[in-house]
């Protein structure tokens, strides 16, 4: 499961067509958990994947969160990247991802923010958008780093 985190709403039908710009050889369903599942989602198809999203009124930044499931268990998160930095990019939007500083694995608080075709490493430590605290996401500096690249069927390619 990989989740992404936006400063802004996302329409239903512009989620689903981001994300079948991204994984074209995929067939991606929206999927709440609060009704019957889409009649045609079959869960023993590997290439049906499917999206969530959940609004978070108490958070101050950052309170729309895409949450995609079925992708691959393996690589997730560096797909979790990937996604992250073409959504942005197809939609013009500041997106949040999860991130582990490989040259600083003890330190658990670092997100990547995607804006503008750039991407930052930041500090989610004592924020409200984390920890529900006062502070904000601090971006730390804009940051270099070789993109992982995804195939059709969200695969590495290695």
């Amino acid at each position: 499961m990989e989740d992404i985190y936006l400063d802004e709403i996302m329409d239903v039908k512009d989620i689903l067509n981001s994300l079948k710009q991204i994984f074209p050889d995929l067939t991606v369903f929206y999927y709440d958990f609060n009704e019957d599942p889409p009649v045609d989602l079959d869960f023993n198809n590997p290439k049906h994947i499917f999206f969530n999203s959940l609004y978070s009124e108490e958070k101050f930044e950052l309170r729309f969160q895409i949450c995609i499931y079925r992708t691959p268990n393996e690589d997730y998160e560096q797909r979790q990247i990937y996604i992250g930095k073409i959504f942005s990019d197809l939609n013009n939007v500041r997106v949040l991802v999860p991130f582990n500083d490989p040259e600083e694995r003890s330190y658990p608080y670092y997100s990547l923010f995607f804006e503008k075709g750039k991407i930052f490493l930041a500090d989610d430590n004592d924020t409200n958008f984390a920890d529900g605290t006062e502070g904000v996401v601090k971006v730390i500096k804009e940051y270099a780093m070789v993109m992982p690249r995804f195939d059709a069927k969200a695969q590495l390619i290695k």
